[in-house]
């Protein structure tokens, strides 16, 4: 072949690898994404090529997709990953991130809440593929990461783990706001934390239970005080979220992002 015709099909080749590995844009380095995995909830938490999970959605391949828009391709490590809550939409989608992911620590609310549940199982069962065991979190913990935590702050030590929506309340620090992921947490729980007098309040405030009208009340949005408001919801047959709860959320003036209707929620 004619070197001449060669030469600048190679030029342009270098150019292509440059941009792509070295000048093309990348994917910004703190984030904070309520991923759109459908009716459940995932989030993830990034610094540079530090990262923690929180829920993973069902086994659906969208919390997959969701770290794909945000995790370098090169980067096949997940620091964290939290369940705050058994169901399979909020666990299922971790199973697909064990296979895909070298991920150092797992978090959750521990067998007196998993009992013999077949989803807690499979959990389990992943973790043990990983070579990890479960970290149990409790009230007064911190998981600290570089710039941010999270803080514990339910469940107490003390707590009734016989609620069918117990849940992981987590308070994150972080970007220079606080946001509290609430899991599916219930108005009974709810009652006990508001009225342990600890300190709720945050800037966002992810909505209990896919909006549900068993997941918020008034009192709740009067402790947490939060400007912006997300409800990770998808397609479903439960009624969520409740017109109950978009209009205590209107009344008291706090901006709502609903993945349903936005896609991914990303804090920077």
């Amino acid at each position: 072949m004619n070197k001449k015709i060669v030469y600048p099909f190679f030029l342009i080749l270098v150019f292509f690898l440059f941009y792509f590995f070295v000048s093309a844009p990348k994917k910004s380095d703190n984030l904070v994404v309520f991923c759109d995995v459908g009716q459940g909830d995932g989030i993830l938490i990034k610094k540079g090529t530090e990262e923690i999970l929180v829920d993973a959605g069902r086994d659906n391949g969208q919390m997959m997709a969701c770290l794909a828009r945000y995790l370098d391709f090169s980067d096949k490590t997940i620091e964290k990953v939290i369940a705050s809550h058994y169901d399979s939409d909020h666990i299922g989608g971790f199973k697909s991130i064990f296979a895909a992911y070298d991920v150092k620590a797992a978090y959750g609310l521990g067998p007196k809440a998993g009992k013999d549940t077949q989803t807690y199982a499979n959990w389990l069962n992943d973790l043990n593929h990983e070579g990890i065991s479960e970290q149990v979190l409790a009230s007064g913990m911190n998981l600290n990461f570089s710039d941010g935590y999270l803080e514990v702050l339910y469940p107490f030590y003390n707590t009734n783990y016989a609620g069918k929506n117990l849940s992981d309340v987590l308070k994150l620090h972080y970007l220079d706001k606080t946001f509290l992921l609430t899991g599916d947490l219930e108005l009974a729980d709810w009652e006990i934390i508001v009225d342990s007098k600890i300190n709720l309040e945050s800037d966002i405030l992810k909505i209990a239970h896919h909006g549900s009208k068993n997941g918020t009340s008034q009192k709740v949005l009067d402790a947490v005080k939060p400007r912006e408001a997300v409800i990770s919801v998808g397609k479903n047959s439960y009624g969520h979220p409740a017109e109950s709860v978009l209009k205590m959320l209107e009344n008291s003036l706090i901006l709502v992002h609903r993945i349903d209707q936005k896609g991914d929620v990303v804090f920077k």
